[in-house]
C-alpha cells in the first residue's frame, strides 16, 4: 500500500511538495481507517464498468497542465473528437 501511495503522490503531484512526514501521515490514514479497501474497489468499478460513450459532435477544447492526474495525448483527442 505504501508504494502505490508513493506512486500516487509522485505522479499525481508537485512531488518535491511533500515531507516524509506527510506521506506517512496519508498512509497511516488510510491504514487505520481501513479505507484502502473501498478505492481499490472503486478504481477496479470505473475502469470495469463505465459505459461506451457514443459519437460526440461537439466541439471541444482541452486545457493541459504540468501537473495533471491523468494527461491526454493531443493525437488520441483528434481521433475521437472534433477538437478546436
Amino acid at each position: 500500500m505504501a508504494g502505490w501511495l508513493i506512486e500516487k503522490f509522485h505522479d499525481w503531484s508537485d512531488w518535491k511538495r511533500f515531507s516524509l512526514d506527510d506521506i506517512l501521515y496519508n498512509l497511516t490514514l488510510y491504514w487505520m481507517t481501513d479505507c484502502a479497501p473501498s478505492f481499490i474497489t472503486a478504481y477496479y468499478g470505473n475502469s470495469n464498468t463505465l459505459p461506451l460513450l457514443g459519437e460526440i459532435r461537439v466541439l471541444i477544447g482541452i486545457a493541459r497542465f504540468p501537473h495533471d492526474i491523468l494527461p491526454v495525448l493531443k493525437d488520441w483527442i483528434e481521433q475521437r473528437y472534433n477538437l478546436i
